[in-house]
């Protein structure tokens, strides 16, 4: 990936970048960096990239809303259409992700945008979406506002809610044959620009977004996440607990062995993660059992992203995880993120994205200042930025150890700021108060 973009979304109200192009004015590490290249006119361009980028936030800042927005954009290139029946997908919800807290920003465009480089192309896809609610929740106007694509920084289509460019030509949506099928709600992506020349790259577009994109935005539906994003060569359960083994044995998790196995239920095949326990004394030397009965948190998720982590670097995906540290100890985290420093195993030049609380492993591992961003939420009007440590001064930063520290004091900003003790006290003597009403009463009644 090059970078995502985004604006009026959730409480992202002004353009924000997460941009993954190494910064060129530093040099530090510039060995660990990866790079992709695509052909423009019959020139070679070569791209530096960051191998690996953590955001830090406090709470409810905005660190998930980022991560959010990739997965409402996968969501949507996925199914081609900007709305859906099922409540449980996000795209049900698509009223409720533009900025709140001003009606003259709810009311304007959210913008999602991403660029990325998959078998020597650059694709740029921006998308402009128009979605609020009447006067009742239930009750909603959904538009695509803007749609366009580039490949190789040239301009393939334009499309507003009335019309579209494309190869020179202009067709009015819903009027002009061709157009007449497409809906306010529907990608051009998916109508003729995916017939004729263009098919290889609407193809490569899917491909890189189901496969090379993972986005983890709800650790606790990590499993249908896993299912939904495997390559089919993963599918493979044999070589699924290859990797697990693996990862299980140098992690020391325990003597157990943990492994998928194959249900078959009346829906079909289906999968599921067991544990294995050697019992001395045992009459069947042991027991089976799901994994979530006996193993940690840490354990079943490790498991889990362990799967995408091994493709990433193998195949050059771009893994973006949400509270990535949650459940993982810090020098496990520091193995992993130094996996994709590693050019010799990150060979498919592979990027890992993740949000964070915490900045113990930074002295641990090849961190650039640019791979390290961070979001401030404004407490007036709830809005938040988004920035990067390579945006201060040099000499504020000169060790990672000083990194910690001046996060800590809050030199960087993305700190929550409540005075927690006096509100504890607060709501205790409300409680009390509460408490002595309600015994009051009982006894009066009595």
């Amino acid at each position: 990936m090059l970078y995502f973009n985004i604006k009026n979304f959730r409480v992202f109200n002004e353009e924000t970048f997460l941009d993954l192009r190494a910064n060129k004015r530093k040099t530090k590490y510039a060995e660990n960096l990866i790079t992709k290249d695509y052909i423009k006119k019959k020139k070679n361009i070569l791209e530096k990239l960051l191998p690996y980028s953590v955001i830090y936030g406090g709470n409810a800042s905005g660190k998930t809303s980022i991560i959010k927005a990739m997965a409402l954009l996968r969501n949507i290139i996925l199914d081609g259409r900007i709305y859906s029946d099922n409540p449980q997908e996000i795209l049900h919800s698509l009223e409720l992700f533009p900025y709140l807290h001003d009606y003259n920003k709810y009311i304007e465009p959210m913008k999602l945008a991403i660029g990325f480089i998959y078998k020597k192309k650059k694709y740029e896809f921006v998308l402009k979406i128009k979605c609020m609610l009447r006067e009742e929740y239930f009750y909603a106007d959904r538009e695509i506002f803007e749609e366009q694509l580039f490949i190789n920084d040239e301009e393939i289509y334009f499309r507003n809610s009335t019309s579209v460019i494309f190869n020179g030509k202009k067709f009015e949506i819903g009027k002009d044959e061709g157009q007449e099928h497409i809906t306010k709600e529907e990608l051009f992506l998916y109508s003729q620009f995916k017939t004729g020349k263009y098919n290889a790259d609407f193809q490569n577009i899917l491909y890189w977004f189901r496969f090379h994109f993972v986005v983890v935005d709800d650790i606790s539906n990590l499993r249908t996440t896993v299912e939904g994003s495997l390559p089919p060569y993963l599918k493979s359960i044999d070589l699924r607990n290859k990797i697990i083994d693996a990862v299980t044995n140098l992690s020391d998790f325990g003597p157990q062995d943990i492994f998928y196995r194959v249900n078959a239920t009346e829906g079909g095949n289906s999968t599921e993660m067991r544990a294995h326990y050697n019992i001395k004394g045992h009459p069947k030397l042991g027991i089976d059992t799901p994994a979530i009965n006996t193993e940690s948190t840490g354990t079943i998720k490790l498991v889990n992203i362990a799967l995408f982590l091994v493709d990433s670097l193998l195949n050059g995906n771009t893994v973006v995880i949400d509270e990535f540290d949650s459940s993982l100890h810090f020098a496990l985290i520091k193995e992993i993120v130094n996996l994709y420093t590693d050019n010799e195993i990150n060979s498919g030049k592979g990027q890992i994205i993740f949000t964070s609380h915490n900045p113990i492993f930074i002295p641990l591992v090849k961190i650039r200042r640019d791979q390290i961003y961070f979001i401030e939420k404004n407490s007036d009007n709830y809005s938040s930025s988004l920035y990067s440590l390579s945006d201060f001064p040099s000499e504020d930063v000169r060790t990672s150890e000083a990194f910690i520290k001046n996060y800590l004091d809050g030199k960087y900003g993305a700190l929550p700021s409540f005075d927690f003790k006096s509100e504890i006290k607060k709501a205790l003597l409300i409680i009390k108060r509460l408490r002595q009403d309600v015994e009051k009463n009982a006894a009066s009644k009595a």
